[in-house]
């Protein structure tokens, strides 16, 4: 991308005269027609389209700030008086032509037959009808290439207006090609839609669907008339319009049309390969740009009423060589990945493992490309935020997966060791020198790659949900790689997303106790000993993950000594009574399992065994769900005096009398079945601490 660079008010603009030149240039060989270059994203109103051969036109600057519309500039009345005023001042223009006399008399009766922008293909059924048509439409061309119509864009996108309704469907590309480029100006935007020329639009993109397949100028028409659309969504205001237009339900329809002609091998031999992959990258540009706006519900209904899901799984086709083409698919994720946040959109990925294989291939053909392989994981990652059938349709993949995150792992630790440079024993003017040579792409690397590492680890995490795919993640070594990096983070947080996915998925891959080659249990002592610090973090959710990885440890006799060497049981006995109900869960659970070892069970005693029985009882008032670990605790592991005992037999006791009472006037058959759960385990304490007493 080149530099960019501002504009002296000094240097004039082009004129509309200018950009036409490049309309002519298709005029010279007409036997092949001129068609638009691919166009990369990052240029994107210069670079609209798939081909760009004249350069030497100075461009109108990529805009930088939005347009000071007005709320409603579209209004009926400013649509008939701007009509009225160009009607009146292209009359004038023309009639300063004294060459032209007798063209002047039969374009006003044109002109004054029919209003100038309301003319529809309908209105010419008869023949006399097509004849004056035709004749005004041979009148108007030549005044695509007139210096005083070229010089005012008003004018020009105006006829071009007036030319849309009249023209056959050589003169549509033609005129088509020059609105395109006034489209690359932010400045024409207003007129564009002023003037109506959407409606034009959309009425080309319907009458074309039947022309598309035998006839390559329109195809080539359709290129640059999706060009235009996808110039105005740059910006918010014009993508409004654009939704309440309907031209896109419009667009996605000739999408699917053209993706489905692209499976007859008569159809792709008659049109213009390049000129189809234009059409789809400027279709897919515009959803992507608008798809922004699809957050807010009265957007988001109108991606619903379309197949824009489908159409986007259809163009990652591997039949069609479509997903050769990089930014094509980069376009398409993208557009999904925005699509997935919304669960609405997410049903229509569910439950189709040709999907699952798609994203896949396309993952791993791209496996290089970190755009590609990070927005692909958040797609999956969504489709797995829980346990379901893509779970089961990406078993397969689980080994391609895991080595992708293995050597991901494997670039952000080399990042690491290089920008973690020691400068110590440097003098500090040079030091500071050497730290400012790190550049800015650098960085970006980094962070790129820190970030597909994160959607990684999130996708893989929910994947060992599953308890199948559980087992079998836990015994691949690759794993490990991700002790590596958590050992190589030196400021938590600073890298604090990267650091929380890491602690969810050990959180997960040491449940998988069962199994004898679980390379994280393996490292189950190191692991107790690097996640202490994040007990303290103010992150309450990073509290929750590291007490689960401690529940997990506190299983194994041999942690015993780690906790009792690095004080983890009594940090568990403060983090009994925090306000975070989950935290009380966890932690009370890590202090239910450390019980059962001896040494482990006097520090509870000394430190935590009055808090226990406090944190039980302000607990079990309220719904008692986060105190089950510790009545379990107390129940099995008798770790309070005989008199805290007695205290709690008196409240329990209490409790029975008023959930008894509460269980005879409920009238909910789900409030009856969680009372009785709860009065069971209510009671089996009362009689096991009865018990206790009596000894």
């Amino acid at each position: 991308m080149n530099t960019p660079t501002t504009i002296k008010t000094s240097v004039a603009h082009p004129s509309c005269y200018d950009i036409i030149q490049e309309a002519k240039a298709s005029l010279l060989r007409p036997t092949r027609p001129f068609t638009p270059n691919v166009i990369r994203e990052k240029d994107k109103r210069r670079a609209g389209l798939i081909f760009d051969k004249v350069e030497i036109i100075a461009r109108v600057p990529r805009r930088l700030v939005p347009l000071d519309y007005k709320k409603d500039f579209i209004s009926n009345q400013e649509v008939n008086t701007s009509k009225f005023e160009f009607k009146k001042n292209l009359l004038k223009i023309l009639e300063s032509k004294e060459n032209y006399p007798q063209i002047i008399i039969q374009l006003k009766s044109f002109l004054n037959d029919h209003n100038l922008l309301q003319i529809n293909m309908e209105e010419f059924q008869s023949q006399e009808e097509l004849i004056k048509k035709d004749y005004a439409c041979k009148i108007l061309n030549p005044y695509l290439t007139n210096e005083k119509i070229t010089s005012n864009s008003e004018s020009l996108i105006s006829l071009c207006g007036i030319l849309f309704k009249v023209s056959d469907d050589a003169s549509l590309a033609r005129v088509s090609q020059v609105l395109f480029n006034l489209s690359k100006s932010i400045e024409n935007d207003k007129n564009i839609i002023e003037f109506n020329l959407i409606e034009d639009l959309k009425h080309i993109f319907g009458c074309f669907q039947k022309e598309i397949d035998h006839n390559n100028i329109a195809l080539e028409t359709i290129v640059f008339t999706t060009g235009v659309i996808k110039n105005l969504s740059n910006e918010e205001h014009n993508q409004k319009y654009l939704l309440k237009s309907g031209v896109i339900g419009i667009l996605v329809k000739l999408l699917d049309y053209l993706l489905q002609k692209t499976k007859n091998k008569a159809f792709l031999q008659h049109i213009s390969i390049t000129s189809l992959f234009s059409v789809l990258a400027q279709i897919s540009g515009t959803m992507r740009n608008i798809v922004s706006l699809m957050p807010r519900k009265k957007y988001k209904n109108v991606f619903l009423e379309t197949n824009l899901v489908e159409s986007l799984m259809k163009m990652i086709s591997f039949k069609l060589k479509l997903n050769e083409d990089e930014e094509l698919m980069l376009t398409c994720v993208r557009i999904l990945s925005k699509l997935t946040l919304s669960e609405a959109f997410l049903e229509r990925l569910r439950n189709n493992p040709k999907y699952i294989e798609k994203f896949m291939r396309l993952v791993v053909l791209y496996q290089q490309e970190k755009p590609i392989v990070m927005r692909v994981c958040f797609i999956l990652g969504n489709l797995t935020n829980k346990l379901s059938t893509e779970h089961k349709y990406l078993k397969e993949y689980i080994s391609d997966l895991i080595s992708m995150l293995g050597m991901y792992c494997e670039k952000l630790l080399i990042h690491f060791e290089n920008s973690n440079v020691n400068f110590g024993s440097i003098p500090s003017d040079e030091k500071r020198t050497k730290e400012e040579m790190r550049s800015t792409e650098e960085e970006e690397e980094i962070k790129e790659t820190e970030d597909i590492l994160i959607k990684l680890i999130r996708l893989v995490t929910n994947l060992s949900v599953d308890p199948e795919i559980g087992e079998f993640i836990v015994e691949m070594i690759e794993l490990e790689s991700l002790l590596h990096i958590f050992d190589a983070i030196d400021d938590k947080e600073s890298h604090e997303e990267l650091t929380l996915n890491i602690t969810a998925a050990l959180a997960n891959f040491t449940f998988y106790s069962r199994s004898k080659n679980n390379c994280i249990l393996k490292n189950r002592i190191e692991i107790s000993k690097s996640l202490l610090p994040l007990l303290m973090s103010d992150n309450l959710e990073m509290v929750i993950k590291t007490a689960r990885v401690y529940g997990n440890l506190s299983r194994f006799n041999d942690i015993s000594a780690t906790f009792e060497k690095f004080k983890v049981t009594e940090l568990c006995t403060l983090l009994v009574d925090h306000s975070c109900r989950d935290i009380v869960y966890q932690t009370g659970g890590v202090l239910m399992n450390v019980s059962n070892l001896k040494n482990q069970r006097k520090i509870i005693i000394l430190k935590g065994g009055f808090k226990n029985v406090d944190v039980l009882e302000k607990d079990i008032k309220e719904d008692g769900s986060t105190g089950e670990s510790l009545k379990e605790n107390i129940q099995e592991n008798s770790v309070i005096s005989r008199s805290e005992i007695e205290r709690l037999l008196f409240l329990l006791e209490e409790i029975k009398s008023e959930q008894k009472i509460e269980e005879d006037s409920s009238e909910v058959e789900n409030e009856n079945v969680d009372l009785m759960k709860f009065n069971e385990v209510v009671l089996k304490l009362i009689v096991k601490i009865k018990s206790m007493v009596a000894l």
